[in-house]
Formats: structure tokens, sequence, C-alpha cells
């Protein structure tokens, strides 16, 4: 087995650098094997049990069967009725169009914002974790690379807690949505492996990972383990209550 640099890391910090790859423009086309690697590390993190070998070679050969070539933005924008939100799509195609169409119909039928307000909050995250990325409004992904690109600890540590958010940044932007830190705790994944691979078998993803984007760690850091889940559960939140406002 070939050495890479994350091999040396410990504890949390693997989870924060495969995050951190996830959403490298260089790797917008291999969005199906991180998740899969993502998954597979944060089951390892919680027996805090590492198995290189095998995220090495889901990070190198993945799935073929689903890893189309990218035809797609890597980063897309949210328009809604109060501004415009910057999020990573991944293989969530039509998510942010469905969102957009949804909170300009909760405009219109004059749904309360108070009932919008973790919709909002989950976008303002995924922005937040765009700009420090410095990525622009509409972003193309590297639909011709070969392979997965690795950053060298010297480019990470520069950024390694670009997908974290302390408890005092969170309260910053929660705060603007009037609503508190306790509305994040059911978001927290909590997975099992049995769990998962059920949810694989039966639907052919899992909802438990998808819905749950954050960890927190002992520090009470909060890691957005894979950033294009903050677009998937703002769409299925919105979509539940617009089901329960709109008869």
């Amino acid at each position: 087995m070939k050495y890479k640099f994350y091999h040396s890391l410990k504890g949390d910090n693997i989870l924060k650098y495969l995050s951190y790859l996830s959403i490298q423009q260089e790797n917008s086309s291999f969005c199906y094997r991180f998740e899969m690697a993502l998954v597979e590390a944060y089951l390892m993190w919680r027996r805090k049990k590492y198995d290189w070998e095998l995220i090495d070679r889901i990070l190198e050969k993945g799935n073929p069967q689903l890893e189309d070539p990218q035809e797609r933005l890597f980063v897309e924008t949210v328009n809604t009725p109060i501004g415009s939100y910057k999020v990573f799509s991944a293989f969530y195609l039509t998510h942010k169009n469905l969102l957009s169409q949804l909170l300009f119909l909760a405009h219109k039928e004059k749904i309360e914002q108070s009932k919008l307000a973790l919709v909002y909050a989950i976008l303002e995250l995924s922005n937040e974790i765009a700009d420090r990325f410095c990525y622009g409004r509409n972003v193309c992904g590297k639909s011709d690379a070969e392979s997965v690109y690795y950053s060298n600890y010297k480019e990470y540590s520069q950024r390694d807690s670009y997908n974290c958010f302390c408890k005092a940044e969170l309260i910053a932007i929660l705060s603007k949505y009037q609503i508190d830190v306790k509305c994040l705790r059911p978001l927290i994944l909590c997975m099992r492996r049995k769990e998962y691979e059920k949810e694989l078998y039966q639907l052919g993803h899992s909802d438990i990972f998808e819905l749950h984007p954050f960890i927190e760690f002992d520090n009470g850091d909060y890691l957005v383990l894979f950033p294009a889940n903050l677009l998937r559960l703002a769409y299925r939140l919105c979509y539940g209550i617009m089901a329960k406002n709109i008869s």
C-alpha cells in the first residue's frame, strides 16, 4: 500500500481532511467515491480503528457505474426571496431548482418566515463554506480529471477548519434566523453500519447519512462531513414544511 499524507492523521483530523478533499474543485467528478469514503471513515472513526487500504481503494477506484463524466456545475446558486446561497450540488442534480421554486412558492403563499428559518440557516452554512474557499456563485467542475487530487500538508493546514464551525460561529449565523444551536442537534450524524447497509439495500442510498450532515467533536466544533448534504437537507426540510402548510 502506497503511503499517503492522510495516513498520518488521527482521530477527528482524518474526517476533516477527507471532507476538505470532497469539495476541492479538482475532485468534483468523484463525489460518489468521496461519499463512500466518508461513510467508511466515519464508521472507522466511531470505533477508533482505521483501514487505510479500504479508504485508498475507494478513492482510487470507486464505483465506475456511479461516476459518469460530469455535465454540471460544481458550485451552484439557490435563489430565494431573501437572497442567494451557494451550494455544492454533487449528485443532487435537481435539488437547486426545486428548492428555489419551493421557497418562492412559500413566499407567494405567505408562509411564516420562522417556519423556514432552519432551511435558510442550512443554506447560510453552505454559503459560508463556499466563501471560505473563495468559490464564486457558479463554478464549473473538472469533468476531465483522471484521478483524485490529494492536497499536501502545507495547503491543507491552512484550510483544515474550513468545513468546521465553532460554537461562536454557529451562534452568529443561526442568530440571523432567530434559531438556537440546539436546533442542529437532531441533525448530528449517528449511524451504525447495519443501519447504513440496510438503507443502501432498500433505497439505494442512505437517508441517515444524507440528512444528518453534522458531526460534533469533543471540543464542541461541528464538522460538515459532506457539504453537498446541506443542499439535500435544506430541500427535504423545505419540502416537508410546504407539504404541511399547503393543502
